[in-house]
């Protein structure tokens, strides 16, 4: 009899299914996109998912990933969850939802001042996280202002992972990486904040309880096993977030290592042995996956988003757009620094104090640069596009290194832009340093895999379980490319600073 282990991944713009086997062998996946719901009353700001769409779109995933992999139901031996951080699900004491919103629900703008005016900067150094508009006290204090109706009903309150959890197996269990993106959790002292509850007024057990991942959280109840085709009384265990699963994914684990999911967007991490509070307050801090292990976060925000944007609307050939190949292509035959061409599309250096600073997004170019004379060479532009990710990925990651005091001798980066030769060995080539990859670049749903692994006692651990399951690759910089990027980074940087200038 085989031995699977299966992975759901409820992503921000899709959900995913994959199966492995307890050796870290992809076995078979399953994807499918998904879309959210605007509320009139909050047009635009306000985003809300259908659960009873959501969960049947999941439980479509596992039967089409069990299909395609030729897997039985019995072969099954562990599910875990991973999902997008700051979404948020409330559920009544019947474990009916009353409301399912995303990361991207921003109606927490209209009640985040109730926070400031409570707690100020007080939030930040018991959470380690900051502004408040996306996380889930604002969204609890929106309902209480706008719909207390519903607000009384709210019994539970569930990050989506959490809820991906309840739903297979019943239970309401969560770890510390999880409950850190809350902003309702003491990071210091690895428990939820008695001083938020208190201040803000929510009872503590609207709150999942607090254990680690890779335990199990509960079984496949009779009522998911018919909606999802698993066995009846299959192990559930618990996960944690995307990038904190994409870094366990990526033999991310000692102290100063800093790793990352280049993906949409992209949030850069070192591991750390005690919570760390950027002085500053430019980063998150938060509780890793690992026990008795920390994170300091410096996310470089719209990542792919720009090259998918700058594939869809600028870049065409013919009149069709171009596929990441073709792109890739063009640019790789254009030298370092894309003839001193410069892109500021989107990635940023975080600086959580600045984050209402606005930078206008252009292309600047070194004179002369004539249309007409001097035509603007399309691949020069998406070279010089995805050599501003690398130039934004470099500066968070030295920000890092600064907080926590740490050299850098190599970044653990994964994701999909990573499954681009070119970008990774560009990404290698601006830092200098080098670059590991995992074998399977979409590492959260190896995370997670890597957590149903411990809980179905396959492995002693997570890390264990991550030696064992997770295969490097590596990227060394070119010596000749790197020193040629030095200059290019001291002057992308310093249009960078001064860009809001411009405004």
């Amino acid at each position: 009899m085989s031995r699977y282990l299966m992975a759901i991944d409820a992503g921000t713009g899709a959900g995913r299914c994959v199966i492995f086997d307890e050796e870290g062998k992809e076995i078979s996946s399953s994807y499918r996109e998904w879309q959210y719901i605007t509320p009139k009353e909050l047009d635009p700001l306000g985003k809300e998912f259908d659960p009873d769409n959501f969960w049947a779109i999941i439980c479509d995933l596992i039967k089409e990933a069990m299909a395609e992999g030729s897997v039985s139901k019995e072969d099954i031996k562990g599910i875990s969850s991973t999902s997008q951080r700051e979404g948020a699900v409330f559920l009544d004491e019947s474990g009916k939802e009353l409301y399912a919103g995303p990361n991207l629900d921003l109606r927490g703008i209209f009640t985040q001042d109730l926070i400031e005016e409570s707690l100020g900067d007080e939030v930040y150094d018991i959470t380690g996280h900051a502004p408040y508009l996306v996380f889930m006290p604002s969204r609890l204090l929106w309902f209480r202002e706008n719909k207390p109706d519903v607000y009384e009903r709210i019994s539970h309150v569930l990050a989506v992972n959490e809820w991906v959890l309840f739903k297979l197996s019943g239970a309401y269990a969560t770890e510390p990486a999880t409950a850190s993106g809350s902003l309702l959790f003491d990071i210091n002292r690895v428990t939820w904040s008695k001083k938020i509850l208190d201040t803000l007024g929510f009872r503590e057990d609207l709150l999942p309880e607090l254990d680690v991942a890779g335990e199990p959280a509960g079984e496949i109840t009779p009522r998911a096993s018919v909606e999802t085709g698993l066995e009846k009384g299959t192990p559930v265990v618990i996960g944690g977030p995307d990038v904190e699963c994409g870094l366990l994914g990526s033999k991310v684990f000692e102290d100063g290592e800093i790793g990352g999911t280049l993906g949409s967007t992209a949030p850069i991490l070192t591991i750390t042995s005690k919570p760390v509070i950027d002085p500053g307050k430019r980063t998150w801090t938060g509780c890793y996956i690992l026990p008795g292990k920390w994170t300091v976060e410096s996310n470089a925000q719209m990542t792919g988003l720009v090259y998918r944007w700058l594939r869809d609307r600028i870049v065409n050939y013919e009149g069709r757009a171009l596929s990441y190949r073709e792109m890739d292509e063009m640019a790789g035959g254009k030298p370092v620094g894309s003839g001193s061409t410069y892109a500021f599309l989107g990635p940023e250096i975080m600086n959580i104090p600045k984050m209402q600073v606005v930078r206008p997004g252009l292309f600047f170019f070194q004179p002369p640069a004539n249309p007409v004379t001097i035509p603007i060479d399309t691949g020069n532009l998406i070279r010089a596009t995805l050599e501003n990710i690398c130039y934004a990925i470099r500066g968070n990651c030295e920000q890092l290194a600064g907080i926590s005091g740490r050299g850098i001798n190599e970044l653990k980066f994964s994701g999909g832009l990573t499954s681009s030769g070119l970008f990774t060995q560009m990404l290698a080539d601006v830092s200098g340093k080098k670059i590991s990859v995992p074998r399977i670049r979409e590492a959260s749903a190896m995370g997670c895999a890597i957590c149903a692994a411990v809980g179905t006692g396959f492995y002693d651990d997570l890390v264990d379980a991550s030696e064992s399951m997770v295969s490097i690759e590596e990227v060394t910089p070119l010596k000749e490319n790197t020193r040629e990027y030095q200059d290019h980074y001291q002057k992308w940087m310093s249009l960078y600073e001064k860009l809001p200038d411009l405004i």
